[in-house]
């Protein structure tokens, strides 16, 4: 069990995430914007933060910013599930190394297996990676690399479906690209 928060403006996807993520027996408490969320959370008691970028009230890229510079790598595993297509938004947000990225609509199968992929990354990234520094600079390259080529991907995807399409746009930054 995990606790989870969702931050979202809209009422519906805070009780439809909320009611998956209970039913596969995570934890989960909500906030409908940035503000509220660092007003009545303390977001170190969180595994994971499921984060809207559009919202009226405060701006998810903002918020997540503003947990790395307070939490650095202490930060929980961080998730945007966005409805943003426009390649600013996104590009902004793949600067944040979320550890995944899901477009709006979503299907519940390919929400849960993206969040417990996720959460199954957090023991990974508690063992000590004793390899030099110049092989992890070549590393962090490379990923940086493919995430280009996955954006890119997504762009073509989107545009030749006319926007639409049954493609879950997931990125997970620390292992590959997802497409369910």
């Amino acid at each position: 069990m995990a606790r989870i928060l969702v931050v979202d403006d809209s009422k519906e996807i805070r009780t439809l995430v909320s009611l998956y993520l209970a039913k596969a027996g995570h934890f989960v408490a909500t906030a409908k914007n940035p503000i509220d969320a660092f007003a009545n959370v303390n977001a170190q008691e969180f595994d994971l933060i499921i984060l809207d970028i559009q919202m009226p009230r405060g701006n998810g890229i903002d918020y997540a910013k503003s947990l790395t510079r307070t939490l650095g790598d202490s930060r929980p595993k961080l998730v945007f599930l966005s409805a943003t297509k426009e390649r600013d938004g996104v590009s902004e947000a793949i600067k944040i190394k979320p550890d995944a990225y899901i477009l709006k609509p979503f299907k519940k199968g390919s929400f849960l297996s993206v969040v417990d992929r996720v959460l199954e990354s957090r023991s990974e990234d508690n063992l000590a990676d004793d390899r030099p520094s110049s092989e992890l600079k070549m590393e962090a390259k490379l990923i940086e690399s493919r995430s280009i080529e996955i954006f890119k991907y997504i762009v073509k995807f989107k545009a030749s479906n006319g926007g639409k399409g049954t493609l879950v746009n997931v990125v997970n930054w620390s292992k590959r690209a997802v497409f369910v």
